[in-house]
């Protein structure tokens, strides 16, 4: 491997670190390839990172970090992907599926905590939950809550792949075990933004798999948990206008007015004035 490409390798991992450091979730392409142009930039003067590339031999920039040692590389639906550390591939797989809106009375009747003196069942006729004494015959499939247990070693599993900066913080929260645990758990999320949209979205992919296996099992239509309104996967608006002006402010003006602006939204703006 020539020297070239292995210390820009190097450098693109740092690059991915550091981000990962202050986004708390693996980076999409389109995110990271403009601050690599920047980055390359500040380091000696060089802004055409595709044409880089293509002196290495690599088609494409998702060519060359697919072919990156020691990072996480995993495609998403359409044409872009996703990076993160090495070591992160449980929450990177989940960032890369598609996630709809669980409903809230599915999201309660599998996330809340079993009460023995009531079943939970899904009453096709009404397309709702229905909390029916035990004594009594279900009138649909029955809902077995997640336990416990296994809500907690999602948490750990989420925080085992956290930055290392709170990696500790967030483990050593869930050693009490019991109510404590999920307490200071949901405290220290709320306290801390970032991660907490990360852990929500993390939640919600992994819960939907288990919801998911328990419809097809029961034979119910697809998607009969989703809520007809679109998830908003996207972060809180002021975190992800941050995010896009910092990589912005490091990129060339030459380089940005190369940048392809969506008609739709001039027109938009024609529209308003």
């Amino acid at each position: 491997m020539p020297a070239e490409l292995e210390n820009l390798q190097g450098r693109v991992r740092l690059l991915i670190n550091s981000i990962y450091e202050k986004r708390h979730s693996p980076i999409p392409g389109a995110i990271l390839m403009p601050a690599l142009t920047a980055d390359l930039r500040e380091a000696d003067g060089s802004s055409d990172v595709k044409a880089l590339l293509r002196s290495f031999g690599f088609r494409s920039f998702a060519a060359f970090m697919q072919d990156v040692p020691d990072i996480v590389f995993q495609r998403q639906p359409g044409s872009d992907f996703l990076v993160s550390p090495a070591g992160t591939q449980d929450i990177t797989k989940v960032f890369a599926r598609p996630v709809g809106r669980i409903r809230r009375d599915f999201w309660r009747a599998f996330i809340e905590f079993p009460n023995p003196d009531t079943i939970r069942v899904y009453d096709a006729n009404e397309d709702k939950i229905v909390y029916q004494p035990a004594n009594l015959s279900p009138i649909g499939p029955v809902i077995e809550p997640v336990p416990a247990e296994i809500q907690l070693g999602w948490r750990s599993q989420f925080s085992e792949e956290t930055p290392e900066a709170i990696r500790a913080k967030l483990l050593d929260l869930l050693k009490s075990g019991g109510k404590n645990a999920f307490n200071d758990f949901a405290r220290f999320v709320r306290e801390h933004p970032e991660i907490g949209w990360a852990w929500n979205r993390y939640l919600q992919s992994t819960l939907t798999g288990e919801i998911e296996r328990w419809a097809l099992a029961n034979n119910l239509r697809p998607k009969v948990w989703e809520s007809s309104n679109a998830i908003d996967s996207k972060r809180p608006n002021l975190s992800k206008r941050s995010e896009i002006y910092g990589v912005l402010d490091r990129i060339p003006v030459e380089e940005l007015l190369k940048l392809s602006i969506p008609l739709e939204w001039l027109l938009a703006i024609a529209r308003d004035r």
